[in-house]
């Protein structure tokens, strides 16, 4: 569940692997506060359109919408990018100093 605003009772619904993500906690309930005016709709999430269909990716790090006509796309340039992040990390471990590693394309990979 993506909350576009705090919410509570998110470490609880981890035990029933649910996962729950929001802007901030919040020690209140939404009982009485909270309606369902849609379902299976667009809806705004901050500054961003998410459409029926859409995906989502979210982790305690943050939460990115792909477009659906996009995520496969989207997605291969990820595991490219992985990959090469993966090789960095390779050449660090052997004992590349991490200024040879960064020094390359990074930013540049990261454009597309």
């Amino acid at each position: 569940m993506i909350v576009d605003g705090p919410c509570r009772d998110i470490d609880e619904s981890k035990t029933f692997d649910f996962p729950v993500y929001g802007r901030s906690a919040a020690p209140l309930t939404a009982r009485g506060r909270v309606i369902e005016t849609g379902f299976n709709v667009l809806v705004q999430i901050g500054a961003v359109t998410v459409s029926p269909g859409d995906w989502v990716l979210a982790d305690g790090s943050g939460i990115t919408f792909l477009e659906a006509v996009n995520a496969e796309r989207i997605l291969a340039t990820a595991e490219q990018l992985a990959a090469k992040e993966r090789a960095m990390i390779a050449a660090i471990r052997a004992g590349t100093p991490v200024s040879k590693v960064m020094a390359g394309n990074y930013e540049r990979m990261l454009q597309d």
